[in-house]
């Protein structure tokens, strides 16, 4: 305790106080509103219609998104947590086992168990923090029926060509994945190809994403009959097409989209591709600048152009500097660059 106490001292004397490497105001907060904002909230208090999942603002926002991925069927719900769990609603009346990555949020987990599903956790590669493909197919060989659920995070991509390869191939294996930080991805899905073959993507609108709507989900599939039961499981059923349709006939969750929400991802997604780009670029333009310091492993590599950068992790090697591997010198190392202004948080302990 004396070291550390002597260490956190040299620290603090040495690096605390001055001048901000990186200025108030040199980088934009995400996200960063703008008169288009504005101007879609206006849109849905002149529509007098807040709620209705048969706003013609939801359809809209259903229309273009399907266009935009290339997917044929697609139903915006309240969350992209609330899009995983209607999602495991349905394939769970198939398979009671799913594959997915040790490494994950809360909220992708969760569904799993809601839907009375057993996870089988399945290690991640340390270069993109997505799913080992061997061990997926290892996993997919011991369990003639499963769900594989391929979680992109950070907005890197979780390829799986094999196992996609494997799975397009078998009735009895599905495939569902979670784009929730990585929109840009569910463009790289296609049936004719066995190589890139999904069952169903969820992705989310959440204000931190690149959507940046306020909480939104979508679903899209090109199975109709998983898009119907978005209707079934959820209130969004009951006046889908105007009619007033409750229990029994529908599970009765309350997942209708926030219309607010769904009026600002219509505004944003004109300009989602240029966004998309400017974020590769700018990752790239860091890549290349910081990739030969000590002490940092990079985890996300920006040369694909269905790779969305959400946010930018690393891994902190201090035993690169000469450091004890304890989470205290990894916390200082983030305050020291915190304080400089630079734009960092930690996510795992």
């Amino acid at each position: 305790s004396a070291c550390l106490v002597g260490s956190e001292m040299c620290i603090r004397n040495r690096y605390y106080g001055g001048k901000r490497v990186i200025k108030e105001g040199e980088y934009a907060v995400w996200p960063s509103p703008c008169e288009e904002d504005l101007l879609a909230l206006k849109r849905v208090v002149a529509g007098e219609k807040y709620h209705r999942v048969n706003n013609p603002i939801v359809i809209e926002l259903e229309e273009k998104l399907k266009k935009w991925s290339g997917f044929t069927e697609g139903r915006a719900v309240n969350t992209g947590t609330s899009a995983i769990h209607i999602g495991m609603e349905y394939f769970s009346q198939k398979h009671n086992t799913v594959i997915i990555s040790a490494l994950n949020w809360p909220s992708a987990v969760a569904p799993i168990y809601m839907a009375g599903m057993k996870p089988i956790y399945v290690d991640v590669n340390l270069e993109d923090a997505c799913l080992k493909e061997d061990e997926v197919l290892n996993a997919l060989e011991e369990n003639s029926s499963a769900l594989v659920f391929a979680t992109h995070l950070f907005g890197n991509v979780s390829y799986l060509k094999k196992v996609r390869s494997y799975i397009a191939d078998k009735e009895s294996l599905e495939i569902f994945d979670d784009c929730s930080q990585g929109v840009g991805i569910s463009r790289m899905f296609s049936h004719s190809e066995k190589t890139t073959y999904t069952n169903a993507i969820a992705f989310s609108g959440n204000g931190a994403k690149h959507l940046a709507s306020g909480e939104l989900g979508i679903l899209l599939a090109n199975n109709k009959e998983l898009i119907e039961f978005v209707d079934y499981i959820s209130l969004s059923s009951s006046s889908r097409n105007g009619e007033r349709v409750f229990s029994p006939f529908t599970k009765g969750f309350n997942y209708r989209p926030n219309v607010f929400s769904c009026a600002i991802a219509i505004s944003r997604l004109s300009s989602l591709d240029l966004q998309l780009y400017i974020r590769r670029k700018n990752m790239l333009y860091l890549y290349k600048n910081i990739k030969e310091l000590k002490g940092i492993r990079q985890l996300f590599f920006p040369y694909d152009d269905f790779k969305n950068c959400y946010g930018v992790p690393y891994l902190i090697e201090l035993n690169h500097l000469g450091l004890p591997e304890k989470s205290v010198y990894r916390d200082y190392i983030v305050d020291l660059l915190y304080a400089e202004g630079v734009p960092v948080s930690v996510w795992l302990k």
